[in-house]
């Protein structure tokens, strides 16, 4: 950390007339330390082997409770921090010192921060000193239990919190008097993979908005023209797999990906090739696990990607993982790829179940009728108002409204339904 001392010298040399070729000086110094010290307490924070091992007398305990896949290190920084902010480097120190109640402050830093990775932060340093600090063992409690920062874990968050209650907090024996049911591991509705289509036709949509491909790229792929990079059999891949100005072709997409996978390795050609492995005419459930295992989910700027796997959670019947990757696939940041209507709807489904977290009724009816532009929306919204479900008023007006917008798209089960609600109809107009 900067002195204190020295910064006071150097404000009053550089109040003097007679200093400021020497106040010129030691700015440049204090910047210097300043920098120093950002890249140090960075360093230190996203880096567990610079973490102190605990002793019998450190305040941090033993071991971070189980719970994280890279435990003990600290989840990434949620935002860089200003080099100014010697408040929040100090926490830092002194947490690295063994101070819980600097776990605590830098804890509550983030919590129910716009940040992403912001929960998962908070969570980490709360379950680091939740033995120590009687409020962190009930919000790590509350978390866990909510599914905010890591993926529900109810029995685990019910615990810290009985625990918290039997040493005297007075907000955990509050919230133990009426105690959010349990989650549940099961689902009124099909599962998202049955929809894996229609996200893709999504996905297309938002493409196609955005993405003009030269018809000399396409010659030139197709003809394998030696000149052609792997870039442009990428987006050879993506015009055949999304339609974009030719009809959909899963087979030639699946050349031009293939090719562009084969020239080089990366995430360029990593999700296009996991959307055709999911929802292509041949799918390929291990192949598209495969393929979306070699991307990292980054809970910030590339929605998609959590997305993704949020249906190999589903693959694999883990729905408090869905359901936390669904909630970090639509956190929307400036900068963002715009998220794919569907993972909103995904969420807005469990939520308005109680699937793999909290029953959020409310927060799932909003969700909904946001994406109400999407086709598999508008056959879920015409389900709601049809049967006055979770909260949705009764309206087969409305609900109607929603099932013929959802078979003009192309919904499959709303074509479906349509055609059986309306053979009578169109038998008397025949008439």
């Amino acid at each position: 950390m900067p002195n204190i001392a020295r910064l006071t010298i150097a404000a009053l040399l550089l109040s003097s007339p007679m200093a400021w070729a020497q106040g010129g000086i030691q700015q440049q110094e204090h910047d210097k330390q300043i920098r120093a010290d950002t890249e140090r307490n960075t360093k230190y924070h996203n880096n567990a082997d610079d973490y102190p091992a605990a002793t019998d007398n450190s305040a941090l305990a033993k071991k971070i409770a189980d719970g994280f896949k890279s435990a003990p290190k600290a989840p990434p920084l949620p935002f860089v921090p200003s080099a100014t902010d010697l408040a929040f480097f100090k926490a830092l120190d002194d947490f690295k010192a063994g101070d819980p109640n600097a776990g605590y402050i830098l804890g509550m830093r983030f919590y129910h921060t716009n940040y992403a990775t912001a929960n998962e932060t908070a969570l980490y340093y709360f379950l680091a000193i939740q033995d120590r600090i009687l409020p962190a063992r009930f919000l790590a409690g509350q978390m866990l239990v909510a599914g905010e920062g890591a993926p529900s874990d109810y029995d685990r968050g019910l615990a810290l919190i009985r625990s918290a209650s039997a040493a005297g907090s007075l907000p955990a024996t509050t919230y133990l008097k009426t105690p959010p049911a349990r989650p549940s591991t099961v689902s009124e509705f099909p599962s998202m993979l049955t929809r894996a289509e229609d996200a893709l036709y999504s996905k297309g949509l938002i493409v196609k908005s955005s993405f003009r491909l030269d018809p000399k790229v396409i010659k030139m792929v197709e003809q394998r023209s030696p000149k052609a990079s792997y870039f442009d059999y990428t987006l050879g891949g993506m015009t055949y797999l999304y339609g974009i100005g030719v009809p959909v072709d899963m087979q030639k997409a699946k050349e031009l990906l293939l090719v562009a996978s084969q020239k080089h390795k990366g995430d360029t050609t990593d999700e296009p090739l996991a959307w055709l492995y999911l929802a292509g005419l041949q799918k390929d459930p291990a192949a598209f696990q495969a393929q979306v295992g070699q991307i990292y989910p980054l809970h910030d700027n590339w929605p998609e990607e959590d997305y993704l796997h949020a249906f190999v959670a589903c693959m694999n019947h883990q729905p408090a993982q869905q359901r936390y990757d669904l909630e970090a696939a639509i956190h929307v940041t400036p900068g963002n790829y715009a998220t794919i209507p569907e993972a909103r709807m995904e969420l807005a489904l469990m939520q308005l179940t109680g699937e793999g977290g909290p029953l959020q009724e409310e927060a799932g009816r909003a969700n909904l009728l946001a994406t109400a532009s999407s086709r598999s929306s508008q056959y879920f919204l015409y389900r709601m108002y049809d049967k006055g479900l979770h909260g949705f008023e009764k309206d087969p007006a409305k609900a109607m409204q929603f099932l013929k917008s959802a078979a003009a798209a192309g919904q499959p089960n709303a074509i479906q339904e349509l055609s059986q609600k309306e053979p009578n109809q169109n038998n008397t107009a025949n008439k």
